[in-house]
């Protein structure tokens, strides 16, 4: 029989993973909706449009360059982020698409059994997932930054080249900065907190 210990223990760390690597692509559509201006249903109906993340990234991005052509250093900055993102991805995907072989008893920890590049053989998994967790997090964090920074520049009649978005949409919420961060705030992975929300 499987080491149901291993394996759950190794289950939560791969949900968190997931709800924040999903809490980021939620915050790039969140950035695309502000840039396409009009209704949440239309931005909803090209963003998803696009079965993947990283084409929705991409295409955020495009938006992005045409809208905010006047900030250079903002997309700069989305692009270096969404690079980041990207590089990311592939460690994503061998937690959450891997075939896991968990050891009998109490011997050996959970190995990959069919892996795409076979990144983890050898390794501790539990290590390698929450090491992972925390740098998604810190990356969510940043998206963040960045979705405030979009809104702010759009605020600026004169930098936009189309109105800001309409139709009503829940804000998402400001991810906090794993621990890494919050110990290190001169490092340059850590943006200003943001904004308070405004009442206006």
């Amino acid at each position: 029989m499987a080491n149901d210990k291993t394996k759950n223990e190794l289950a939560p760390l791969i949900g968190h993973l997931t709800i924040e690597w999903n809490d980021i692509q939620s915050t790039v559509f969140m950035m695309f909706h502000q840039l396409m201006g009009g209704t949440v249903a239309k931005s909803i109906s090209i963003f998803f449009a696009v079965k993947s993340d990283s084409g929705q990234r991409d295409i955020t991005l495009s938006l992005a360059k045409e809208v905010l052509f006047m900030h250079p250093d903002l997309i700069r900055a989305l692009t270096s982020t969404f690079s980041s993102i990207n590089r990311m991805a592939g460690r994503r995907n061998d937690f959450i698409h891997g075939i896991w072989q968990f050891p009998d008893k109490d011997q050996g920890i959970a190995e990959i059994w069919l892996g795409v590049r076979e990144r983890l053989s050898g390794k501790d998994p539990m290590a390698e997932c929450e090491a992972l967790r925390r740098e998604i997090a810190d990356l969510e964090y940043e998206t963040f930054i960045l979705y405030e920074r979009i809104k702010e520049a759009l605020q600026q009649p004169q930098n936009a080249r189309q109105g800001l978005a309409g139709g009503l949409l829940q804000q998402p919420r400001a991810p906090a900065p794993s621990e890494a961060v919050r110990s290190n705030p001169d490092s340059p992975t850590a943006p200003p907190p943001p904004h308070p929300a405004s009442d206006e």
